[in-house]
């Protein structure tokens, strides 16, 4: 005679869905964007070892790929594989549309770069 374990009612994950794994620490500096073939240089906002936030010269779609590479003197270098995410409209007080990206292929050393320059203090 076999023995059946309750079985649990199903659980709502609508409110997890969307939040961010990991955090994410405001930056300022330049990426570069490798899109269909074309180079370009943009704006980043946020970093966080799972993605990137930041504004393109040209538009772009919701689960396109572009490679982001990134630059921080003595603190990050790293060539990145990339998909949009999402995409923040521009707003009213001149902050051009931004999309955030999550990372498809990073390597170990540069996510834990990431990561150390997320949880220091440093201004970078």
């Amino acid at each position: 005679m076999a023995i059946r374990a309750p079985v649990e009612s199903f659980t709502d994950i609508s409110n997890y869905v969307g939040k961010r794994r990991v955090p994410r620490r405001p930056i300022s500096c330049r990426v570069g964007l490798l899109i269909s073939g074309t180079y370009y240089i943009a704006n980043a906002y946020e970093i966080g070892e799972g993605g990137v936030l930041f504004d393109s010269p040209v538009e772009l779609k919701a689960q396109q790929m572009v490679v982001v590479s990134i630059r921080v003197a003595q603190v990050i270098k790293g060539v990145m594989l990339s998909r949009v995410v999402y995409i923040l409209p521009a707003t009213k007080d001149g902050l051009p549309t931004r999309y955030g990206v999550q990372f498809e292929q990073i390597d170990f050393d540069i996510k834990r770069q990431i990561r150390n320059f997320v949880a220091s203090n440093n201004a970078a």
